[in-house]
């Protein structure tokens, strides 16, 4: 079933009305008749009622089709016509309508503000009617298109967004993402999202002070900070880190190394700069030995037993 989008470049879906005299445009905040038919700016949905208004070859038509009512009208139809025809075939409730012509839309419009029964009928305009595919072979082809766009296989999202553009079914991204787990070279691409979680092992518990730190790096109010926690004594340091350079980062271990002393083993976070061959170096020179794991910082600071030292 093959329609024309109306207007393509709007993504807005805000209501408005349209005063027809005068052709302004002003935001409606009710639904009252005396302020103009409300508009949404996009895709009537099939599962709600919808009347399809345009003008024929000089007769007039109806059908129907589930839950779409298609009215077709002579060129020069008045609004006792369209009165007429409205009462004759649809039911008291609320319709969401299209119209391809901006003039039967004037005269739709009057006729909806000033001699129709409002409290029986209400009109909601949608100023889009895209492309609605009705087998399941035509929209695998538009998947298909879409996902090859630019010759290259875009995501679930630009597939979503691509299609939306010129064409409208339900259940549309489930659709897209049945249709993702089906293309080979996307399987064979495909990375993990989700990292591997690492394995809950226990952890050693120190027999005195010094013996083991926790050092993590946490950014806040844009500056990188130094956390240091001594795990028997619960001592902490936060010490400014002045540039993301390993010269800086090592700055701020010595600075916690004149409150606390060096200890013998460091657990550090998995931050690619305490990994740097110049802080291990670092490390291993003052007799450091390190391992790595992975600390959330409100698991730092839940360790607290007193005000962290801040250099």
């Amino acid at each position: 079933m093959s329609r024309i989008e109306l207007d393509n470049n709007s993504d807005d879906s805000d209501i408005e009305t349209i005063e027809p005299q005068v052709g302004t445009t002003t935001i409606a905040t009710a639904d009252d008749s005396s302020t103009g038919m409300l508009i949404r700016r996009e895709h009537p949905h099939p599962s709600k009622p919808r009347l399809i208004c345009e003008y024929g070859n000089g007769i007039f038509t109806y059908r129907q089709e589930e839950n779409t009512h298609y009215l077709t009208f002579q060129t020069g139809t008045k609004a006792e016509d369209f009165i007429e025809y409205t009462l004759k075939y649809l039911k008291p409730g609320r319709y969401n309508i299209y119209m391809k012509s901006e003039h039967l839309y004037q005269i739709i419009s009057e006729t909806y503000r000033t001699k129709l029964d409002n409290d029986q009928i209400k009109f909601i305009r949608y100023t889009k009617f895209l492309n609605e595919p009705e087998t399941e072979e035509e929209r695998w082809t538009i998947m298909h298109e879409a996902h090859l766009l630019h010759n290259r296989h875009i995501g679930r999202d630009a597939m979503v967004n691509a299609i939306k553009r010129n064409y409208f079914w339900p259940k549309l991204q489930a659709d897209v993402t049945k249709y993702l787990k089906r293309c080979e070279i996307c399987l064979k691409a495909k990375y993990d999202r989700v990292q591997p979680k690492p394995r809950i092992e226990q952890t050693e518990t120190p027999d005195g002070p010094m013996q083991h730190w926790h050092a993590d790096i946490f950014f806040f109010d844009g500056k990188r900070y130094l956390t240091t926690i001594d795990k028997f004594s619960k001592f902490a340091t936060i010490s400014l880190i002045e540039t993301p350079t390993s010269f800086d980062v090592m700055n701020a271990f010595i600075d916690a190394f004149k409150y606390m002393g060096s200890p013998k083993k460091l657990t550090i976070d998995n931050e690619s700069i305490l990994q740097s061959i110049s802080i291990q170096g670092f490390l291993n020179l003052n007799s450091i030995q390190t391992q790595h794991h992975h600390t959330s910082l409100e698991e730092t600071y839940f360790t607290f037993s007193q005000s962290p030292t801040v250099n």
